[in-house]
């Protein structure tokens, strides 16, 4: 049975707080980016395919500070927070509610505190094709494919990217390849050898 739990990745963005029309201020960047590859994470690295959106739930998606229900910005459920997929990756626009913490945010984004966006997901393992997972023998590194998203959770500004609960994800994933990997050419040595009888 592959893996269900929510994945979170960080990323360093350009966005910026703007006002509209109207004087409210938001918060508009990308959660994340197609076809770009992330940083080196342990021993891989990934990158997320141009179609990976295509059929992902964007519905009740929440903007958050740092991944914590506790620290809500907006939602998609409650028409405070735009999202939109292009050409780039997954766009928001997230209009604060008028809370302590959301001035507090604004306050520490003008002053560059912040850099960093992230987003919560969970792959479509009703999809076999879902991820691919591949050995680069140039980089010495594996290389991750996510092919197909099931569900946003979460789009949020972050001030430290964890990537604690990623990694476990992750290298459980990777073991699985790793694991794959030896069988397959164990099967190939063993059919070699029956050959050789």
């Amino acid at each position: 049975m592959k893996n269900k739990e929510i994945e979170q990745r960080a990323l360093t963005t350009n966005f910026e707080i703007r006002s509209n029309e109207d004087g409210q201020e938001y918060f508009e960047g990308y959660a994340l980016k197609f076809e770009q590859w992330s940083e080196v994470m342990g021993d891989f690295q990934e990158i997320i395919d141009k179609d990976a959106l295509k059929n992902t739930d964007l519905s009740d998606v929440r903007a958050l500070i740092n991944h914590d229900n506790n620290y809500i910005l907006a939602r998609t459920s409650a028409d405070n927070l735009e999202l939109e997929v292009d050409g780039i990756g997954l766009k928001f626009k997230a209009y604060p509610s008028d809370t302590s913490y959301s001035r507090d945010l604004k306050e520490n984004m003008r002053a560059g505190n912040l850099s960093k966006c992230s987003f919560a997901f969970r792959l479509n393992w009703d999809n076999p094709d879902c991820e691919k997972w591949e050995y680069n023998e140039e980089s010495k590194l594996y290389q991750r494919r996510i092919k197909d998203i099931a569900k946003i959770v979460d789009v949020s500004i972050v001030t430290n990217p964890s990537y604690q609960q990623t990694e476990a994800v992750i290298t459980r994933a990777l073991d699985d390849f790793k694991e794959k990997q030896r069988k397959e050419l164990l099967k190939r040595k063993l059919q070699l050898e029956l050959e050789l009888l």
